[in-house]
């Protein structure tokens, strides 16, 4: 037999230790609750580190980016004034000096030989300059052209056509001096050809006058491409 106050006893044990049981899982989930919060700050905060220095890393990669792009205008630039300085010299010292020094020779075929010699080393240092000197020029219109979009032939139209005429004269005199004539030279001395003195005379004139024209040309084109930069800079 059981008594009313054992029951009494028993049942409220019992739910005393169902109150306890429920009061300690509920602390347990708060306690994972604020636990998994702190998780997720942690994750936020270590996730926007990652982003900043993504960020950071991805200007600091723009950067020497940007100072590669600002740098090619000048490298051209510099490549152009070299490879014009270089033709300038060149065809000065070929005008100036090696063909007196040639003329000067008595034995026509030691005056041939020499010459031939002289232009086989001539020959692809000009048509070399020649390429360098079209492609940076070349370049530095399409910087202009990316900078000015509509406004480049209202700036520049009137400059660049001349330029772009007396430059097409200037390449035809270039090369005919170098394969019309001085290649013809080379060729004869190689292959044994003969050269008759009066015709070399007429080829040295020919190259004389061809490179005095060509400096002219490169003068009047330099003295043209002064006006680009104006225009371009102009408001």
């Amino acid at each position: 037999m059981i008594l009313p106050g054992t029951i009494d006893d028993t049942s409220g044990g019992r739910i005393e230790r169902a109150v306890a049981g429920l009061t300690a899982f509920t602390v347990a989930r708060i306690i994972r609750g604020r636990r998994g919060g702190a998780d997720s700050l942690v994750r936020g905060v270590s996730d926007n580190a990652k982003d900043l220095s993504r960020r950071d890393s991805a200007s600091q990669g723009k950067r020497p980016a940007r100072a590669h792009c600002e740098r090619m205008p000048r490298l051209t630039l510099w490549l152009h004034l070299v490879s014009l300085a270089a033709y300038f010299g060149a065809t000065l010292a070929f005008v100036l000096v090696m063909l007196p020094a040639v003329e000067r020779i008595e034995s026509h075929e030691e005056r041939l030989r020499l010459l031939a010699a002289m232009l086989e080393r001539l020959n692809p240092l000009l048509i070399g300059v020649l390429g360098v000197l079209v492609m940076t020029g070349a370049f530095s219109l399409t910087a202009y052209k990316a900078r000015l979009r509509g406004e480049f032939f209202t700036r520049i139209g009137e400059p660049l056509t001349l330029k772009l005429i007396l430059t097409f004269f200037f390449i035809n005199g270039v090369t005919y001096v170098a394969f019309g004539v001085a290649h013809r030279i080379v060729r004869a001395v190689q292959w044994g050809d003969p050269v008759p003195p009066e015709r070399l005379a007429s080829m040295v004139r020919r190259m004389r006058a061809g490179s005095i024209v060509n400096l002219v040309l490169a003068g009047w084109i330099v003295w043209v491409a002064l006006a680009i930069p104006a225009g371009a800079a102009a408001p």
